[in-house]
């Protein structure tokens, strides 16, 4: 009971100032609004905010948004809005910050209507469970190696999503926007794909398998970035691969704390998205530097690999 209690707030408040900041962003409506000049100003994502401009074109009179999902998204939601926001600027004429409001008042309504039905489920309202004691969780070689891990495995993704424009600039804002639209929609389908095969394997198999497929699928970014069919493949690859992410360390966390210690023990677990935020900002700052990809997705994909032994040495006991 304890630990519902205090989420329920923080479900609440997330309920009311997601959609309030994206309607604050419509109060830049005052703002001057033009075209973004390549090399002159770019903005990143961080993996986990919902918005970013994609369009670096020559035209004036043109500026496109590109809607991306959050850590928490929902594959076919964020290609919806990206291909929606899309073509409200495009085709309709609306500004950035226009379609941030009218995202805001959409928002506002489905997340206030579905608020009004949460109730904790009956049977189980009182829990019992005690908390661990935090030293005793972090003590452990198991959550310090999936911290580790995750870290380097979010920032892959992050990478590739919050860059898309950049992954492949000939393409336009249009292959940008389908590129990540099929991120958003691999990555839902990555999560029921990993989550099976992790129910059919151990853990450790499980997460070692997603990190290397990661790894190949960077190694490979250069020669799939040469055309826009390998742009798409890539966007959809690193897409499947993300979504495992999102499953296979909630699930490992199952396996080794149990499902009454998931709450706190992978509450703790994802704030391993704080520490590979940065990891889209680098990209990008070393793309304006060297125009190139290359060597970062090549350094990523090491780390990726060194996880990997990293996990067949030390976790492999803990987390078979």
């Amino acid at each position: 009971m304890a630990i519902g209690i205090f989420y329920m707030p923080i479900a609440t408040c997330q309920l009311f100032f997601t959609p309030a900041a994206v309607l604050r962003a419509d109060q830049g409506q005052h703002l001057p609004y033009g075209p973004v000049q390549p090399h002159e100003h770019r903005t990143r994502n961080n993996g986990m905010a919902d918005a970013h401009l994609i369009d670096l074109g020559n035209r004036a009179h043109e500026l496109h948004i590109q809607v991306v999902q959050p850590v928490a998204g929902f594959g076919a939601g964020a290609a919806l809005i990206s291909q929606s926001a899309g073509y409200l600027i495009s085709a309709q004429g609306y500004t950035p910050y226009a379609v941030f409001g009218l995202l805001g008042y959409v928002f506002l309504v489905m997340a206030t209507g579905a608020g009004l039905f949460m109730k904790f489920p009956g049977e189980i309202s009182e829990q019992q469970t005690s908390l661990l004691p935090y030293k005793e969780i972090l003590r452990r070689s198991e959550f310090r190696i999936l911290y580790a891990v995750m870290i380097v495995a979010l920032a892959a993704g992050f990478s590739v999503n919050a860059n898309m424009k950049e992954l492949f600039p000939s393409g336009g804002a249009a292959t940008g926007i389908m590129g990540v639209s099929l991120f958003a929609v691999a990555n839902a389908v990555g999560r029921l794909a990993w989550g099976a095969f992790f129910d059919r394997t151990s853990a450790s198999i499980a997460l070692r398998a997603n990190l290397i497929a990661q790894a190949i699928v960077l190694l490979a970014s250069p020669w799939l970035l040469a055309s826009e069919p390998g742009f798409l493949i890539l966007a959809v690859a690193a897409g499947f691969n993300y979504g495992g992410v999102l499953v296979l360390y909630a699930a490992t966390v199952t396996h080794v704390w149990g499902a009454e210690r998931v709450g706190q023990v992978y509450g703790m677990l994802f704030s391993a998205n704080i520490a590979a935020a940065p990891a889209p900002m680098l990209a990008g700052l070393w793309y304006d530097a060297t125009n190139d990809f290359a060597w970062f997705f090549c350094t990523l994909s090491f780390l990726l690999v060194f996880s990997a032994v990293a996990i067949a040495k030390k976790g492999k006991s803990a987390l078979r």
